[in-house]
């Protein structure tokens, strides 16, 4: 659906999706299957100017969402553009956020999607 959200059932996406993430957040551990490190993930994608794709994941107990960025021309590679750990208490406000270059960076996502 174009500009709206939905669940993607690629796997492919879902686990370089996941390896981009792990690389991002702090404690994780880079390489291997990174589904293993994960007890739960899930991916939404979302059609404008290109591919955008936001994925809730659990690692070590908490609950962490990554948004990316994939166009349809160039490189076409899937870029990250922040994770942010994501309160359990059910506060919509990330305390932590990472973007690829590992700095707290919530204006960063918020811009981008809020």
């Amino acid at each position: 659906m174009l500009g709206g959200w939905s669940v993607s059932d690629d796997q492919s996406l879902k686990e370089e999706c996941i390896q981009k993430a792990l690389v991002n957040i702090p404690g994780a551990q880079n390489g291997g299957d990174g589904q293993s490190q994960v007890s739960g993930s899930t991916c939404l994608t979302q059609v404008v100017n290109g591919l955008n794709i936001k994925c809730t994941l659990t690692l070590s107990g908490e609950q962490w969402e990554c948004k990316y960025y994939k166009s349809f021309f160039g490189t076409r590679e899937t870029q990250l553009q922040g994770c942010a750990l994501v309160k359990n208490s059910g506060d919509q406000e990330n305390p932590t956020a990472f973007n690829e270059d590992g700095f707290d960076d919530d204006d960063l996502i918020d811009a981008m999607y809020g």
